[in-house]
């Protein structure tokens, strides 16, 4: 059954910035991109089957008993850090926090070349994160 998801390309950087500009921004995050890559293996090992292309240019090294990598979702941390749409706070980086007025403005650019359904699928995984919390809120939420 051929879907929206499956007929309209969202690639990894797009996909990641969407779904962060989805996310809560009065929570604080962790800057750890292994716990990120960490939630992320969970959201594709839920979603792939359904949504394959959010997932289908992110690698991951997920060696047993290490943490989980991305260099692609180290990327995207990276340059929503330069882009100041996150802000990455001291002792040692070791926390993040979500600008709102950048995170709307990144939401409304990448919404532009998304439709809107798409758009409302990845709003609902940022949800599901949220939810679970998955390691990626800090200590002190």
């Amino acid at each position: 059954m051929t879907t929206l998801a499956t007929t309209h390309r969202v690639g990894y950087l797009r996909f990641l910035s969407l779904l962060l500009s989805y996310l809560p921004a009065h929570l604080t995050y962790t800057a750890d991109s292994g716990r990120w890559a960490k939630a992320l293996l969970w959201l594709r090992s839920k979603y792939e089957d359904t949504y394959p292309d959010f997932f289908a240019d992110m690698g991951f090294d997920d060696r047993p008993g290490a943490q989980p990598y991305s260099r692609d979702v180290s990327e995207c941390l990276t340059r929503n850090q330069q882009g100041a749409v996150v802000e990455v706070m001291n002792p040692g980086y070791a926390r993040l926090q979500i600008r709102r007025e950048a995170q709307e403005t990144l939401r409304k650019e990448h919404e532009k070349r998304v439709p809107p359904e798409l758009a409302a699928i990845i709003r609902s995984l940022a949800e599901d994160l949220v939810a679970r919390k998955l390691d990626l809120l800090t200590a002190s939420e």
